[in-house]
């Protein structure tokens, strides 16, 4: 799983010095409030929406259709009253890895690891998960980052373009 990780990772790296593909991260949102910053492709699409506490989550989404193909990248944070409980948020999200299988859903890498902030170093937990659609090839990437009373939670669709969605959730970075 994780030789898959970093041939995705290579591939992208490859692609971006190579010149092959437009530069994927032409936008960059910064947002101190949640203490954490992604690279666009484009101008994401920005909306508000309400948690389960009655607390602002924030949504940034790119969606590209290709025709026969499409793709999308998507940030969305939130906060709550209390700090979150890593064991609580992330075992959950990992609970029943083998259940998409029956729906035609092949999980490729499902592990629970760590995000290193940018300017502090400090570490936080997070979750990372890949699979693919076994009858359309997509591939979808999902990463949670658990910060104190925060949950980042950011993905990616790459139907055709693996290289893209691999650097976008590469760039989801936290800050300090």
């Amino acid at each position: 799983m994780k030789i898959l990780a970093i041939l995705l990772t290579v591939l992208a790296a490859i692609i971006s010095i190579g010149g092959l593909v437009e530069p994927e991260h032409r936008f960059r949102i910064v947002s101190k409030y949640y203490n954490f910053s992604a690279g666009f492709p484009d101008v994401p699409t920005v909306s508000t929406d309400i948690n389960d506490e009655g607390l602002n989550k924030h949504l940034w989404t790119v969606k590209r259709n290709h025709g026969t193909w499409a793709e999308y990248f998507v940030v969305s944070a939130t906060c709550y009253k209390e700090a979150l409980d890593p064991t609580k948020e992330l075992d959950s999200a990992d609970s029943q890895p083998g259940a998409g299988s029956q729906n035609g859903i092949e999980v490729l890498q499902s592990e629970r690891t760590q995000v290193r902030a940018l300017e502090t170093g400090r570490e936080l937990p997070a979750f990372f998960r890949s699979t693919k659609d076994t009858a359309t090839g997509s591939v979808i990437f999902h990463k949670l980052i658990l910060d104190r009373y925060c949950l980042i939670d950011a993905g990616a669709r790459a139907d055709k373009n693996v290289g893209a969605a691999s650097l976008f959730m590469q760039s989801v970075s936290i800050l300090k």
